[in-house]
């Protein structure tokens, strides 16, 4: 334990994550918990819906659009790249 603090970098970094929940927390207490949550209250939050079993379909059809729209995203790019490595008109459309 005593060799990990030792080595350059980590006492600055933990300062840092330290740091910046305290400035978190801190500037939180300026406003609703609505606009901006302190990191104490999004802790509680993210543990009352991640108990809830329901909400891991949730995020399961939240990944699998994503995956979709990135695949969707590749096979349009891959098409305009065909394209425009065929075409030189397109690629002076898509260059320019």
């Amino acid at each position: 334990m005593k060799t990990l603090l030792l080595k350059p970098g980590v006492i600055p970094g933990v300062l840092t994550v330290v740091g910046s929940l305290v400035l978190w927390q801190l500037v939180s207490l300026l406003f609703l918990d609505t606009f901006l949550p302190g990191p104490l209250v999004l802790l509680d939050r993210m543990i009352l819906v991640y108990g809830d079993p329901a909400s891991y379909f949730v995020i399961w059809v939240t990944i699998v659009r994503i995956f979709e729209g990135v695949v969707i995203c590749m096979l349009i790019g891959t098409a305009l790249g065909l394209l425009m490595g065929r075409e030189r008109n397109v690629e002076a459309f898509f260059d320019s």
